[in-house]
């Protein structure tokens, strides 16, 4: 990938993220006439949004108390699991 290509996916991934979450897909749909490029994007901002989502996920699992650990670690992980989008 050449830099200029890269300089571009940086602009278009931080415009993005100033857009409403509901509204960035569309967004990029809008401002984007190369579909890669456009995929390439989106693929940036659905990984920052699991990360997200996980990063919460594991701060609310640190918070845990001892007595409630196994079901609470459970529910946590399950979330987790949704939250990557696996079963």
């Amino acid at each position: 990938m050449s830099a200029a290509r890269w300089e571009t996916i940086q602009q278009l991934f931080a415009a993005a993220l100033e857009q409403p979450p509901e509204q960035r897909e569309t967004y990029l749909t809008e401002a984007v006439r190369d579909a890669a490029l456009r995929d390439e994007v989106l693929s940036l901002l659905r990984a920052h949004e699991a990360r997200g989502r996980l990063d919460s996920i594991m701060e609310r699992l640190a918070s845990v108390h001892p007595a409630d650990s196994a079901k609470r670690t459970s529910e946590l992980l399950r979330a987790s699991q949704d939250a990557l989008g696996q079963p």
